[in-house]
């Protein structure tokens, strides 16, 4: 699965723009994730798509709360979480709500990215 966890400018919608009506409730009570490919997919710009809003501290850190744990996930091999740059409060979240078994970073060539 795939979790885009930059909920300030989430990139997973305009990578795959589905033609959904959005994200539904599941059973369980939590959110079905989308599914491009048998790949299980969950962004905040498919929750609310077309919104960006300036949020901060314990609300971005309950709405990655959310994405990550009320998402029904279902059996997955790979969790796949995309990260904003930087870090923060979603960085903090996700390090203290998920088990990580592992970790790749990406940045770019730049002096300032290093």
């Amino acid at each position: 699965g795939i979790l885009d966890a930059d909920v300030y400018g989430p990139s997973l919608p305009t990578l795959l723009p589905l033609e959904a009506k959005g994200v539904r409730a599941a059973r369980g009570g939590g959110v079905e994730p989308l599914v491009h490919e048998g790949v299980k997919l969950m962004s905040m710009g498919y929750v609310r798509p077309g919104e960006h809003t300036a949020i901060r501290g314990p609300l971005v850190s309950a709405m990655v709360q959310q994405l990550l744990t009320q998402t029904e996930w279902g059996d997955l091999d790979y969790l796949v979480i995309d990260m904003p740059p930087g870090t923060g409060d979603i960085h903090l979240t996700v390090a203290q709500s998920a088990r990580v078994d592992g970790a790749l970073v990406v940045s770019t060539p730049q002096a300032l990215a290093l």
